[in-house]
């Protein structure tokens, strides 16, 4: 596995918007392949105030089912 390097800035805003006390949205996008969820897990990975869902195609059911298992 490759190291997670060069992006302490997005780590940086995520823990600013993870300690704010309100509540937040942060879009992540970019280009695939590009690391968008490593960044994520990687942000959460020492908390345990965080839960993490990707959501995959499906229908509402199926996605709220994946979600709360």
């Amino acid at each position: 596995m490759l190291p997670f390097v060069n992006r302490t800035t997005e780590l940086d805003r995520l823990t600013k918007l993870y300690n704010s006390k309100f509540p937040n949205l942060s879009v992540i996008y970019g280009r695939r392949r590009m690391g968008k969820t490593a960044l994520v897990v990687k942000s959460i990975e020492d908390r345990e105030d965080a839960v993490y869902h990707q959501a995959a195609h499906g229908t509402p059911e199926q996605q709220l089912d994946s979600s709360s298992g």
